[in-house]
């Protein structure tokens, strides 16, 4: 049961923003990759989708996990770090979101990724217990930056009670 202020179903520019702002994150976190040099604007359509669905999918993988997002109330309850179990949980099934998302663009598994193959290819299409630790910090880092993203948008996760 929600209560005002506290939906699954978020405000289309509240999915926009954390969508953005976890491009800035990937950004911030991953200069040397071929992505992180280009701006939310410029970004390939279904790139951004991408962050939207973790966006939209994001209140619902936390309520699985006993959490509710809120506007922020400033009432003391806000989560400033999700714990180490939760954060691996949330990246495990953010990867498996992910591998379907780019199956169905036709993309597999190869040494490298390149998107202009036929088929594209991309070498984090495994299972997650096969990814390297950057694969799976990709994963865990928008989990372990939710809290501090939301706050930035006047939002907060907190326990449901």
């Amino acid at each position: 049961m929600t209560t005002p202020g506290e939906s699954a179903e978020w405000p289309a520019a509240l999915v926009e923003g954390l969508a953005v702002a976890y491009h800035r994150l990937y950004r911030e976190t991953f200069p040397g990759e071929p992505l992180a040099a280009v701006e939310w604007d410029e970004l390939p359509e279904h790139l951004r989708e991408s962050n939207r669905t973790t966006a939209r999918e994001l209140p619902e993988e936390l309520a699985s996990l006993g959490y509710l997002v809120r506007q922020a109330r400033g009432d003391g309850r806000a989560v400033e770090d999700l714990p180490a179990q939760d954060l691996e949980v949330l990246a495990q099934r953010e990867h498996v979101r992910w591998v379907r998302d780019k199956a169905a663009e036709g993309y597999v598994h190869g040494p490298e990724r390149d998107d202009g193959a036929d088929p594209p290819t991309h070498p984090d299409l495994v299972d997650f217990d096969d990814l390297d630790d950057t694969g799976r910090f990709k994963d865990r880092i928008r989990f372990e930056a939710a809290p501090r993203l939301l706050a930035e948008l006047g939002y907060e996760i907190v326990r449901n009670p």
